[in-house]
């Protein structure tokens, strides 16, 4: 560990060490964020948050600009003045007409914070592929963007004097912080093919994390400090991170690069409205609901929209090219996309954060309920919020592409904290320990899938065991011991970057208004992480139980864990469950019961499990079987009966 990577333990400690191929490796670099009581040698089992490889993330916005926004070439070509990019599009690699041989960096929404236009490039110790720079853990140059080769060889004197590059920079944001030694570098090359080095920013530990800087360099004087030119046909330049190699750590993130003719070492402003950041959810705090409970109580849930955008032009005032809100919506029956509300936004915030140029926080009331009352009778609705600015200028029509952001938020059957995108993992690292994360009914429904995302991480985790588990109480957080409803063995499976899996419940729960909770016990060793959304936030919604019995709610690390509860249309709340209608009748007597217990059924197997998943009898089923659960603790038990049709699930309560 390099001196430099030790943190000093407060509320949240940080420990590190490297990443291996595709993943994190034995002993590999974690992130505690919760309150530690224990020696570092003590710690076993805590909840951890780990970066995920970058390849596992994807733009949670979509934006879409003027056509001019693209460069007219190809791949390859040798461009001319001026060259801009600032990322906003979609996709996770940069524009290959701008930087063709850009295979390290990815592009990325939601790890940077306000940056001056949506999308920016993230550079840390992983390829664009996911996979690390080395699987040691070393330091050296990482991550490069370089430009597409300009010819610059026909300026005059006058004019290459007046060339500048610009560009914002920002470390960490959201992610994980550079070490003092870290760096990123800037390169320009010379006609001799050489890299010079002409600027260069450390992991300044004073650095704020927050903002974005702006650096403007002179070509013609960085040529002169270096006795050499860089106005050639074949100009090019060069960004490169330089620090740990073995994995998404030490981030720097880079926005509205721009070099042309024409400018000084004044010229910080330009004549360029920008989309910065765009709210998450119109449904706060999920960002998904099912239907039948959005309607429930559509006024339990907010109803503003909030945008960030700025004005690159110097203050003041604030020039509006008139910004404008359109709120649309597909159902899933085919109907067209239709407006359901359109508006002038209204400035809540104004402020200085890049240098000079202003942003404003925009806020829509939206009457939400009364726009969406004529489609409750729908199966889903997916609601399309975009926001569009008016571009100021018409000689620089590219810069049109970050005028407009688009979010999606959807009403269909299952709630959602999440965003559907991962940037790292979180989870818990040894067999018997319990996450839990809580939820809210408006109104009786039935609980009959649970999704979770299980990104790549030290190993595939597909195979590895876990317990499904759903409860209306957990110990110490309200009256009472944990109500465990219900708990079904599975084995983690993976479906690709970001994919869910959805697990269907042999016993659909029928749970009744308020408070809920679905998680899972970890049944086999070592790592089980899923999907952690840093984009939006819900970790007072977290909990974790470390030894199977008390539970702790001190995750203090926002963000929001990829994990879904499903209530699917069709069926009944009103039964007791689907699979009660499906299976031949079943009696249990006596129930509750001190140890001896029969039980009369069709089945042909019976598995009985403890609260915690755990299989404590297996046997084969009689018409009428005489069980002997005297050896076992009272409490509430899970009695499996397996029939050819599948698999139904009855509670059995243990009592001296």
């Amino acid at each position: 560990m390099r001196p430099q990577d030790q943190r000093q333990s407060h509320t949240i400690s940080f420990f590190y060490k490297g990443k291996e191929q595709k993943g994190f490796g034995p002993g590999a670099r974690t992130l505690l964020l919760f309150l530690l009581l224990l020696p570092l040698a003590e710690l076993q089992a805590q909840l951890r948050l780990s970066p995920l490889p970058l390849q596992q993330r994807a733009a949670h916005v979509s934006g879409k600009g003027s056509p001019a926004a693209r460069l007219l070439a190809t791949p390859g070509d040798t461009l001319s003045l001026p060259f801009w990019d600032d990322f906003s599009y979609s996709g996770y690699q940069p524009d290959s007409m701008r930087w063709p041989q850009s295979q390290t960096t990815i592009r990325t929404d939601g790890l940077a914070i306000r940056p001056p236009s949506w999308g920016v490039i993230t550079f840390d110790g992983v390829l664009a592929d996911g996979k690390p720079h080395n699987p040691t853990n070393l330091s050296g140059p990482a991550d490069e963007l370089v430009s597409a080769p300009l010819d610059l060889s026909g300026l005059s004197a006058a004019e290459q004097g007046s060339v500048w590059l610009s560009f914002f920079w920002q470390l960490q944001g959201r992610g994980e912080r550079p070490d003092q030694l870290d760096s990123l570098k800037l390169f320009f090359l010379d006609s001799d093919t050489t890299w010079h080095q002409v600027w260069s920013q450390g992991g300044n530990p004073q650095t704020d994390a927050t903002l974005f800087s702006q650096e403007l360099l002179s070509l013609a004087q960085a040529g002169t400090a270096r006795g050499v030119s860089f106005f050639h046909r074949g100009f090019r330049f060069k960004f490169q991170s330089f620090n740990r190699l073995n994995g998404q750590f030490d981030q720097w993130h880079l926005d509205w690069v721009y070099l042309n003719s024409g400018r000084s070492a004044t010229n910080r402003y330009y004549d360029d409205q920008t989309v910065s950041e765009g709210f998450a959810s119109l449904f706060a705090p999920y960002t998904a609901l099912p239907i039948s409970q959005y309607f429930a109580s559509p006024g339990a849930y907010a109803t503003t929209i909030d945008f960030t955008f700025f004005n690159l032009q110097p203050p003041p005032p604030f020039l509006s090219g008139g910004e404008t809100f359109d709120l649309r919506i597909r159902s899933s029956e085919g109907e067209p996309i239709t407006s359901l509300a359109s508006s002038q936004l209204v400035r809540t915030e104004q402020g200085d954060l890049l240098e000079g140029q202003t942003y404003v926080n925009m806020r829509l009331p939206v009457n939400l309920a009364e726009a969406l009352a004529p489609y409750a009778d729908r199966d889903s609705l997916y609601l399309i919020s975009r926001l569009q600015l008016n571009s100021l200028i018409e000689e620089q029509p590219f810069f049109a592409r970050n005028d407009v952001l688009e979010t999606t938020n959807v009403l269909h059957d299952y709630f959602a904290y999440d965003d559907g995108t991962a940037e790292f993992g979180a989870g818990l690292n040894g067999r018997g320990q319990r996450l839990a994360y809580r939820f809210q009914l408006a109104e009786r429904d039935t609980l009959t899938h649970i999704s979770i995302y299980f990104p790549y991480y030290n190993s595939s985790s597909a195979g590895r065991s876990l317990s499904l588990q759903v409860w209306t109480n957990l110990n110490g957080l309200g009256e009472g011991e944990d109500v465990l409803l219900y708990s079904q063995g599975v084995v983690a499976q993976q479906a690709g970057i970001d994919g869910f899996i959805t697990y269907t419940l042999n016993t659909p729960q029928v749970l009744q208004p308020g408070a809920f909770f679905i998680g899972f016990e970890q049944t086999s060793a070592g790592d089980l992480p899923i999907g952690f959304d840093r984009n939006t936030d819900s970790h007072g919604e977290v909990f974790y139980s470390t030894n199977g019995q008390d539970w702790e709610n001190t995750f203090t690390e926002a963000g929001s864990l990829m994990l879904r509860p499903h209530f699917r249309t069709g069926v009944d709340p009103q039964t007791l469950s689907v699979d009660d209608r499906l299976f031949p009748p079943v009696s249990l007597y006596p129930n509750p019961s001190r140890g001896q217990l029969r039980v009369e059924s069709a089945a042909r197997q019976l598995r009985l499990y403890d609260v915690q998943g755990r299989l404590v009898l297996s046997q084969p089923a009689e018409p009428r079987t005489e069980l002997d659960l005297r050896h076992l603790r009272p409490g509430l038990y899970l009695l499996q009966l397996q029939y050819p049709q599948g698999i139904q699930t009855k509670r059995v309560v243990l009592v001296r």
